[in-house]
């Protein structure tokens, strides 16, 4: 029984801390637009990207503090479409994880004056560089909810 009780305590705050990382300051809602493109390599042209943030119901509403929505946010690219993790977006800094294949990818953006974020993608085992731009979506008009 104690036993049960340690592991549920652990749960709740695994689920409370992926909360709050994503939540401590939240990246705006809707299609973050940018370029992609490797470092070195045959085919340095820039490609189109983007990143989508939504807020989608929370399937473990009853245990975390949240109002039962959960921020998440989805890279698409050529490639194919890749659930982010790891998400922290302090004050001029965004990083963040995503799969390509098996291999993991760690992305470190810094603000520019002019509102974007620019920064390298490293892939895990090798895997080339490439420079990041994204740029946030327009701020909404719209109260919240």
């Amino acid at each position: 029984m104690k036993r049960s009780v340690a592991h549920l305590c652990i749960a709740i705050a695994l689920a409370w801390s992926l909360t709050s990382t994503l939540q401590g300051q939240q990246l705006q809602e809707g299609t973050w637009s940018g370029t992609w493109v490797r470092a070195r390599g045959r085919n340095p042209r820039p490609r189109s990207v983007s990143l989508e943030v939504k807020k989608t119901p929370d399937p473990h509403w009853r245990w975390r503090a949240a109002q039962g929505e959960v921020l998440t946010a989805t890279f698409a690219g050529q490639e194919g479409r890749s659930q982010l993790s790891d998400i922290q977006l302090d004050k001029e800094t965004l990083s963040y994880s995503y799969l390509a294949g098996d291999a993991k990818v760690n992305c470190r953006l810094n603000l520019r004056p002019d509102g974007a974020y620019e920064g390298e993608c490293v892939g895990e085992g090798g895997s080339p560089r490439a420079t990041l731009t994204l740029t946030p979506p327009e701020a909404s008009t719209e109260p919240e909810r």
